[in-house]
């Protein structure tokens, strides 16, 4: 359901909720989560949660669902970035899960001539972050999940790598180190090996085209019912059918 002067998310469907992406216009609507096998490319799973959920809080509930519907051993996932945080991947670890994700973007806004967050060292015993000039950034607050180290204004002044790290009027640079740092370091040594490209190629080729198929070939663009409860109903329909064709080839 598109926004526009008619719009009444209460009165139309009070379960909907706004979401925008970028260079586009809100929207009303829900999210469809899914989850495939990577061996026969079936849909195991179908939840559908109202747009404004954040993609990661649904991350556990499906591989649970997996594990008391199916009976399944799951030792390896995949997914894009937006299920992937700190909180997440702490959590698969515990589970002895291997997770295959990108991790979020952490760079500097401004290009990619731009000193990107792997540029910057941290140490942890000392509790400081190296820039890449190799000065010392001392802690400056905390804020949820993370600490941000500011550094000193004396070092970059006159630093030659101003135009890399600073976009803004400010002469200094900022910087947040997760409270997850330890296991986002692992994740990313996870992603740096053979194994995760062949997992990322398994969610492009399995997973992802089922979302397109949903909308291009069975009307899931625009769910023809309101209500949490309609919607899912539609969403697992559509699963089922697509299901269906994938056993019959």
């Amino acid at each position: 359901f598109r926004s526009g002067p008619y719009s009444d998310p209460i009165r139309t469907d009070p379960d909907a909720r706004w979401t925008k992406r970028p260079g586009e216009r809100a929207i009303l609507g829900y999210s469809m989560h899914i989850s495939t096998d990577s061996k026969e490319k079936i849909i195991t799973n179908v939840k559908t949660t109202p747009a404004d959920v954040r993609a990661h809080e649904e991350m556990l509930p499906l591989i649970d669902e997996q594990i008391d519907n199916h009976n399944l051993n799951i030792k390896e996932v995949s997914a894009d970035s937006d299920y992937s945080t700190g909180h997440v991947s702490e959590l698969l670890e515990t589970r002895s899960i291997d997770a295959y994700m990108p991790l979020r973007g952490r760079g500097m806004k401004g290009g990619t001539s731009m000193f990107k967050y792997e540029d910057f060292k941290y140490d942890k015993e000392r509790d400081i972050v190296e820039c890449p000039a190799g000065k010392a950034m001392h802690f400056m607050r905390e804020v949820p999940d993370a600490r941000v180290y500011r550094s000193y204004k004396r070092d970059c002044k006159n630093c030659s790598f101003i135009d890399k790290c600073v976009t803004s009027k400010r002469t200094y640079r900022t910087i947040e180190i997760s409270s997850y740092y330890d296991v986002m370091k692992r994740a990313e040594l996870r992603n740096n090996t053979q194994r995760y490209k062949e997992a990322a190629r398994l969610r492009i080729i399995g997973t992802e085209p089922k979302f397109a198929e949903a909308k291009r070939y069975h009307g899931l663009h625009r769910f023809r019912y309101r209500g949490i409860e309609q919607v899912s109903i539609q969403a697992i329909l559509t699963a089922i059918c697509i299901n269906i064709k994938r056993l019959a080839r």
